[in-house]
């Protein structure tokens, strides 16, 4: 079977798959919903490494864009399985989901499988056909689960650097903004400075007063000695000259 009528095989079971989880009871879903899963994990698997880089070299735009969705459609998946059929939300996130993958089908099937033919060839499809084919079996006999965990984290290194980087970049700049005093507080310093040095002016002048007081103090003691002895030699001269 050719690659390009094997993805059409498998869009059209795929659309089944969720006409049967739309409308089965809740008892019924959660083994579609896991059919459903293993059937759009190992399709995802078999397109990206085998059918998308056959044609990277020629439709590379088209290509690129079809890895992009088939990121967001396993987000979409793993929400879904994570939610018990009971639960409100499971109808909405199938919903999404199945809006998700019919929009990429939509556009794999008028575009790029278009292209693949005039592109490819016959024989190079039929030989991509059975490498897929096998590949899409290898994937739903071994579980989708590690898969779909593998496409989820294949995105998170680019966020983790970038979460990084911020987080550096604010580290980073933290040491900058500390070592720039805010004006409120250079003006409090500069009060602060200003307070001490009247302070240090105050006291010098008080010390200089203070010394000045003592030493007139004792200029006034010391002429007031001189005044007594002088008065004391005067009455003993005149005891004498009696």
């Amino acid at each position: 079977m050719k690659a390009t009528d094997l993805i059409l095989r498998q869009h059209r079971e795929m659309e089944q798959l969720f006409d049967q989880l739309e409308t089965l009871e809740e008892g019924e879903q959660k083994a579609v919903r896991e059919e459903l899963a293993k059937n759009l994990v190992a399709h995802s698997v078999m397109e990206k490494e085998i059918f998308y880089p056959a044609l990277e070299g020629t439709l590379k735009e088209e290509i690129s864009e079809a890895y992009v969705e088939h990121g967001i459609i396993d987000y979409a998946l793993s929400q879904t399985v994570s939610t018990r059929p009971q639960e409100e939300k499971f109808t909405a996130k199938v919903a999404v989901l199945r809006s998700l993958v019919e929009k990429h089908m939509q556009e794999e099937e008028s575009d790029i499988l278009k292209r693949a033919e005039g592109v490819l060839g016959t024989d190079r499809l039929e030989q991509l056909g059975e490498q897929m084919e096998a590949r899409f079996e290898q994937v739903r006999a071994k579980g989708y689960k590690s898969l779909l965990k593998q496409s989820l984290a294949g995105e998170a290194p680019r966020t983790m650097t970038r979460a990084s980087a911020k987080k550096t970049a604010t580290k980073a700049a933290a040491p900058a903004k500390r070592a720039t005093p805010r004006r409120g507080a250079t003006q409090g310093r500069q009060a602060t400075q200003s307070r001490q040095a009247t302070q240090s002016r105050q006291a010098t002048q008080s010390r200089q007063a203070t010394q000045s007081r003592q030493t007139t103090q004792r200029g006034s003691t010391t002429g007031g000695r001189k005044s007594s002895t002088q008065a004391r030699g005067s009455r003993g001269s005149r005891a004498s000259s009696r």
